[in-house]
């Protein structure tokens, strides 16, 4: 098949499909295009409501995770200075 017979066949295609539409058209173009705009503004709030919990979520979850690393990290340097404390007087007690 042709180039030629594709850019014509969907040319028609298109042509063929522009025509439907405008006939069978429930609405006027400009009552379409404010129904869109309404439908699209609803969906926005959802996906803007829907992405601001989710920011809300990763933060919460972000800030326990930093104060679960803060215990952590206090729990390692108390068993840590402990280790060391605990060597220190081993080798006072040798000398």
């Amino acid at each position: 098949m042709s180039a030629s017979k594709i850019v014509l066949g969907t040319l028609c295609a298109f042509a063929a499909g522009t025509a439907f539409g405008i006939l069978y058209a429930p609405d006027k173009g400009s009552a379409t295009r404010k129904k869109l705009l309404k439908e699209n503004s609803r969906r926005m709030d959802s996906i803007k409501k829907t992405t601001s919990e989710q920011v809300d979520a990763i933060e919460e979850a972000y800030e326990g995770a930093k104060a679960a690393t803060a215990d952590l990290t206090h729990n390692i340097k108390g068993a840590v200075d402990a280790l060391a404390g605990s060597e220190t007087e081993k080798r006072a007690r040798r000398a």
